[in-house]
């Protein structure tokens, strides 16, 4: 996995390209949301765009707390349901309607200002997160991979044709593995893999350079490798 360090420059570079981006879109984008689809289901392209905003927001938050030796959730906070969660993010960008391209560039600035202010030590310190208590560099992690994921939900909104930043790429080669080495699930609606099933689906990925891997998925878990 790449250090805490590559990924603060991976969260810059990322998060530059996209204000750099967004700055190309039409004010429709963020006044007519609702017409302008992202790669994310449920979420249009200014839904991402919040999503990242609050992500910015809740990391730089929980960050500055466990410099001060907190691990607490913020005040109110409450687990949502996927409904639920769909529902905050839309409600957000309402809130911020014309103001999301300048509350984007806000938040980037807050947290990688942060980020890169930080002690090496520091980044094992304990942090909430609303999935667990984390490290600090566990959250860097995840800004690197919201930014690199969302980064191509929100381009493949005009472009059908868009592929990752060549700046994600690096991170996303190491990250993936453990993504879902922690997250995997095994289809049990398929009946491909229940009832005794033991087919395998296989997955050609390319990182755009040239170099191809295969994952391939069965019942009982996964293999992620370089491609035959």
């Amino acid at each position: 996995m790449s250090s805490a360090e590559d990924n603060i420059q991976t969260i810059r570079a990322l998060s530059n390209e996209m204000a750099a981006f967004l700055h190309t879109l039409p004010d429709d984008v963020w006044r007519d949301a609702e017409t302008y689809a992202s790669a994310c289901a449920d979420w249009n392209m200014a839904d991402v765009v919040a999503h990242l905003i609050d992500v910015a927001n809740t990391f730089a938050m929980s960050i500055e707390r466990a410099l001060n030796g907190s691990v607490a959730p913020p005040m109110g906070y409450r687990r949502m349901n996927r409904e639920e969660f769909t529902q905050s993010v839309i409600s957000l960008r309402d809130a911020y309607y014309e103001d999301l391209f300048p509350e984007f560039n806000a938040s980037c600035l807050r947290l990688n200002r942060l980020l890169v202010s930080l002690e090496p030590e520091q980044y094992a310190l304990p942090a909430w997160h609303p999935f667990r208590v984390m490290t600090v560099e566990n959250l860097i992690e995840l800004r690197a991979m919201e930014l690199a994921v969302h980064g191509w939900d929100v381009r493949y909104g005009i472009d059908r044709a868009a592929s990752l930043s060549p700046a994600a790429v690096p991170f996303l080669k190491g990250w993936v593995h453990r993504w879902l080495a922690a997250c995997f699930r095994a289809p049990a609606d398929d009946p491909r893999f229940t009832d005794g099933g033991s087919a395998t689906i296989r997955f050609a990925l390319t990182d755009g350079n040239d170099e191809s891997y295969d994952l391939t998925v069965r019942a009982d878990g996964f293999t992620l490798g370089e491609s035959d």
